[in-house]
């Protein structure tokens, strides 16, 4: 979908460096610093949407009300608020303690994701390999 299509697109993002990568993928987004569980932009959105999991960093109930009734004030009356979650059955299954590895060429990734602490909880660890154009690797770890 061009952006032009959709009109004018606000992004947000708790942390300054996924807005400087996001900043660097397009242009044509007003880009803003904030937590979903508190913004407050004084405007209303015909669309609001909340993909990529952001949603399942919440531990607690209350930070999810807290997103849900921040976006709530923020669509238009005929908006629509689309979000996606993990189930309980991926948790149960594909997070309980399993590893993936995915080789696109040029990136590798090796990914653990280890049961957490709470019920229906996962710590993500991966480890990414990405390929330069001379044929060596940079290695960078992340963890969720």
């Amino acid at each position: 979908v061009q952006l032009e299509a959709l009109g004018n697109v606000t992004g947000m993002d708790l942390s300054v460096d996924m807005l400087t990568v996001a900043a660097q993928k397009s242009a044509n987004v007003n880009w803003l610093e904030g937590d979903m569980t508190s913004f407050d932009l004084q405007q209303q959105f015909d669309i609001i949407t909340i993909f990529c999991d952001s949603l399942n960093y919440w531990q607690d109930e209350t930070a999810v009300i807290e997103t849900f009734i921040n976006v709530y004030h923020h669509l238009t009356d005929s908006g629509v608020f689309m979000f996606d979650v993990h189930t309980v059955y991926k948790m149960m299954t594909l997070f309980n303690n399993q590893s993936y590895i995915d080789d696109k060429g040029d990136i590798f990734l090796a990914w653990d994701a280890v049961q957490g602490d709470l019920p229906l909880s996962v710590y993500h660890d991966m480890t990414f390999f990405i390929r330069h154009e001379d044929e060596t690797y940079s290695r960078f770890d992340e963890s969720h």
